[in-house]
């Protein structure tokens, strides 16, 4: 049993956009479908926990459609999109008890945000009648206390979405001999090593269980083998219920062979899964504590739909700890004007940075309005300078409790490359950096629906 959705569109086009990233998104554990026509039995044959429309291009029908819907299904949710309704149609939508009501969104993130938010609320799912889906947060660990840094986030925000907490541990390859040892060591017998570091990871992992299991949370262990970041990310992909993968940048196994940071690198790249990224600190391993709440998310923009994307989970991250949302753009630097006087720098180049930045601050202003909801505290920021550097220094300056970007993302006004941006920041930024792998094929703009 699946959690069904219908989009009812006569866009095909753009309807199928919509449920192949939100099918990419949520797997096997969504089924959406899309209809065609606004008519009773094309969507009750579907079963909908949830119906996505559109209204204004099916009229009366629509509205009648909607009206049906909340009369004889109560139960299922709904999510309107009000792209060109009329005021009166516009009114008699707001009279009805709508689950979700969003004012023309100039892209398919504020959408996919709100249908995520839909879909993970325990209440929709268990009213609506649908599949309670459980929710895995992964947390690899290597035994240090650096690693363990991570879990502070992890239980914070475990406890805002219900998720499980997934510990994880990857055991390695038996150790070489160093050729100038000497006297040459007896042989390693690789199963029995192999065998011991799995009970000592499995008991390392089941007292950390315990001690969340104490605090009220859902606890489950893993013990891998294998290459550490393959086996994360293959771990990862199998299970459809992980959700986001939570490690600290610089935690190192006791045997020096597993250093987080170079694996934190290694999963961006590699897996579809959000990745929130802990800078570890050595000087605040024994109190290493965080605020109770998230009070700023700060969100990197290039003007790119595809570094768009991380506007779904940062939306969600700000609605749930109810944070201030700091959507920000980093343009080239404006040079100084009186080396603009004497000649020195060239005009144009001068203008073309200043139409940069204007174009910026229209970017980021329409998409602020696109984003706002009642929810939701938002405000945008355009600097100039060198990306990685001013997104560190903003989330500093702002208090920001985390930043969350896309990782391929490349804008037309500041031709900066969001993964190389993103790798900067795990390297140097003391915020933690939740990052999400943009998908290629969802940089074609459209309608909403």
């Amino acid at each position: 049993m699946s959690y069904s959705i219908v989009i009812i569109d006569p866009d095909q086009g753009s309807a199928q956009t919509t449920a192949a990233r939100f099918q990419r998104r949520w797997g096997q554990n969504v089924q959406v479908n899309i209809v065609k026509q606004a008519d009773w039995a094309s969507v009750q044959a579907h079963s909908p926990n949830l119906v996505v429309i559109d209204p204004a291009p099916f009229r009366l029908h629509g509205l009648r459609l909607l009206e049906q819907l909340c009369e004889e299904q109560p139960a299922t949710a709904i999510a309107v999109v009000a792209s060109g309704s009329s005021p009166s149609m516009r009114q008699r939508l707001r009279n009805l008890p709508i689950t979700s009501y969003l004012e023309k969104p100039s892209s398919l993130a504020p959408l996919l945000g709100e249908l995520d938010h839909l879909v993970e609320s325990n209440v929709a799912l268990q009213s609506k009648g649908g599949l309670v889906m459980e929710r895995q947060m992964l947390i690899p660990l290597d035994g240090s206390l650096l690693a363990e840094q991570a879990l502070d986030y992890a239980v914070v925000l475990a406890r805002r979405n219900s998720s499980v907490l997934h510990l994880v541990r990857v055991i390695g390859y038996p150790p070489l001999v160093p050729a100038y040892e000497w006297p040459v060591p007896s042989a390693v017998d690789s199963r029995q090593w192999l065998a011991d570091e799995r009970q000592a990871a499995q008991t390392y992992l089941d007292e950390l269980k315990a001690r969340y299991e104490q605090q009220g949370l859902a606890v489950r262990t893993t013990v891998l083998d294998g290459e550490p970041a393959h086996a994360i990310v293959q771990f990862a992909t199998e299970q459809n219920s992980v959700r986001e993968i939570v490690l600290a940048s610089h935690g190192r196994s006791g045997l020096g062979r597993w250093v987080l940071g170079s694996i934190a690198e290694k999963l961006v790249q590699a897996t579809p899964v959000p990745i929130l990224v802990i800078h570890g600190d050595e000087r605040k391993v024994e109190t290493f504590k965080i605020p109770p709440e998230l009070r700023t998310i700060v969100v990197p923009l290039d003007g790119s739909a595809i570094a768009e994307q991380a506007l779904p989970l940062a939306s969600q991250l700000a609605e749930a700890h109810s944070a201030e949302l700091v959507l920000l753009s980093v343009t080239p630097g404006i040079d100084d004007p009186g080396l603009i006087e004497s000649g020195l720098v060239p005009m144009w180049s001068a203008g073309e940075k200043a139409q940069a930045r204007e174009q910026a601050q229209k970017y980021l202003q329409q998409l602020e309005q696109s984003l706002q909801t009642p929810r939701l505290r938002i405000r945008h920021l355009v600097v100039s300078g060198t990306p990685a550097e001013m997104i560190d220094e903003i989330a500093q300056e702002a208090v920001a409790s985390m930043i969350v970007m896309a990782t391929h993302g490349r804008s037309g006004f500041s031709r900066m490359w969001m993964g190389s941006v993103a790798t900067k920041l795990i390297r140097s930024s003391q915020r933690p950096i939740f990052l999400v792998r943009a998908v290629e094929q969802a940089a074609e703009r459209g309608q909403p629906l």
